[in-house]
């Protein structure tokens, strides 16, 4: 998982550390339960600059579909997961601080926080 590094940086650091990203995570969800998901494919595999760019689909209909994988992914995580961040950490209102931590908190999901990168898009 990721947060404030840019999903770019974050499945280069994935795919060093032999680890996954919230996205290539959500990938298996999706592919194991495509009708419950089937109204945020169109939102996950877009880019937010690229969907928000077209006269319909408005910033909060792709925030909405990244909180319902955030949920998901948190609750998929069983035992341990990696933080890849930056130093000053996610922000307050990251879907990392106000969806995922919560919840792997509450799942006992130990946290490892990886903070060496430099903030990204």
């Amino acid at each position: 998982m990721h947060s404030g590094i840019g999903p770019r940086n974050a499945a280069r650091i994935a795919r060093r550390k032999g680890l996954q990203t919230v996205e290539t995570t959500m990938h298996m969800a999706v592919s194991y339960e495509r009708e419950l998901y089937k109204d945020t494919l169109v939102k996950y595999c877009v880019p937010k600059e690229q969907f928000c760019a077209l006269p319909d689909n408005p910033d909060e209909d792709w925030r909405e579909a990244w909180a319902q994988i955030s949920m998901a992914w948190a609750q998929y995580t069983e035992e341990q997961t990696t933080l890849a961040t930056h130093r000053g950490g996610p922000g307050a209102t990251s879907f990392y601080k106000s969806i995922e931590e919560p919840i792997l908190q509450q799942k006992g999901v130990r946290i490892e926080v990886d903070n060496q990168y430099e903030p990204g898009s």
